[in-house]
């Protein structure tokens, strides 16, 4: 018995070891100078309004002309509506017709395309799809039976997702649409690194000025431009050097399935407006002082038109609270921190 005790309380240091050592190297290489140079541009934010929204469930759901919507994580039928000054904001619930029990949908995302707006859950699958102002949506003709994990308009008829293959259960690439074929999916678009899963996770978007889709990874410095029928434009890649995805999986003994053990994150999140890819980096650069990413978030912008690096600022704490999503939208960049809604004025002439 004594020396099972012993036997545990090596294993359990042991553990320990591994945990802080990991720790420790994700740590150094946040806080770390790298080798790349960023260009800041300095003051390019104007004016702080702001909005306290109550929670800090919300999320960006899209942005119009004349207002700015929130979907909530918690509450996936409630909407709150801002004018775009954020001066004043309403709060309305998403009626879905033919349904009683809404509360199944748990998983559901709201996005805005104007003049629609799209409750999509990929875990069911379902969508639906209702017009802004009214908010009843009704099932919209979606029977692919694709799952999927995101899922952004293309189209009044067609959307763009990231699924999982059938047979690997790799990260897939693809498309849902009314009309035949209903699904296509492109496997090559999304490059295996590790394991096909989380080497490959990221952020899809779609950018309307330029119609194209932009797929960022989250765990290397490469972005994927393509066009609407999966066809590929470019890889583009980021200011820093870190080609590989910085991720230790591990596996599960009992069916092999795969678990994220440890990360380093160097995209943390993005969104694209106008020409430009916007990319909050989790990286210090060679030219950051140290405690820089604790105390501002950290943009860069790239010029999706000719795959170059343009520049990169910051955006600063508010509240003493550090962003935690945002979206730009011609001239105005909208930021959410903890419970607040800011809203800044991009300075022409950067861009």
């Amino acid at each position: 018995m004594k020396k099972t005790f012993i036997n545990l309380g090596i294993l359990f240091l042991l553990g320990m070891v591994i945990i802080v050592s990991l720790f420790a190297a994700t740590y150094k290489i946040r806080h770390a100078p790298n080798s790349f140079l960023r260009e800041y541009q300095r003051p390019f934010l104007k004016a702080i309004p702001a909005l306290d929204v109550k929670f800090n469930s919300y999320y960006i759901a899209g942005i119009t002309d004349d207002h700015i919507y929130l979907g909530n994580i918690t509450a996936p039928f409630d909407v709150l509506i801002a004018n775009k000054a954020i001066t004043a904001s309403q709060n309305v619930k998403i009626r879905i017709k033919g349904v009683e029990n809404a509360t199944v949908y748990k998983s559901a995302a709201i996005k805005i395309d104007p003049p629609y707006f799209y409750l999509a859950d990929g875990v069911k699958p379902v969508l639906y799809r209702g017009k802004i102002g009214e908010w009843e949506a009704e099932r919209f003709d979606y029977d692919s039976g694709a799952y999927f994990q995101q899922l952004v308009p293309i189209g009044k008829t067609s959307f763009a997702i990231r699924t999982a293959e059938y047979k690997t259960l790799y990260n897939t690439l693809g498309k849902v649409q009314i009309d035949s074929p209903r699904i296509r999916l492109n496997s090559e678009l999304l490059q295996k690194q590790v394991d096909g899963v989380f080497c490959t996770d990221g952020m899809l978007m779609y950018n309307s000025k330029l119609k194209r889709l932009v797929y960022n990874y989250r765990y290397r410095n490469e972005f994927i431009v393509y066009d609407t029928n999966l066809s590929i434009d470019y890889r583009g890649n980021t200011i820093d050097t870190f080609s590989r995805a910085q991720i230790k999986i591990g596996y599960t003994t009992s069916d092999r399935s795969t678990k994220l053990l440890d990360k380093q994150t160097t995209n943390i999140r993005s969104c694209t407006g106008g020409s430009y890819l916007y990319i909050n980096s989790n990286l210090l650069a060679k030219n950051d002082s140290e405690g820089w990413l604790d105390k501002n978030s950290v943009i860069d912008v790239y010029d999706l038109t000719n795959n170059s690096y343009k520049f990169s600022f910051i955006i600063p704490l508010y509240e003493n609270s550090r962003m935690r999503d945002f979206m730009v939208s011609e001239n105005i960049l909208i930021v959410l921190y903890d419970h607040y809604m800011v809203k800044y004025d991009l300075q022409p002439g950067y861009l």
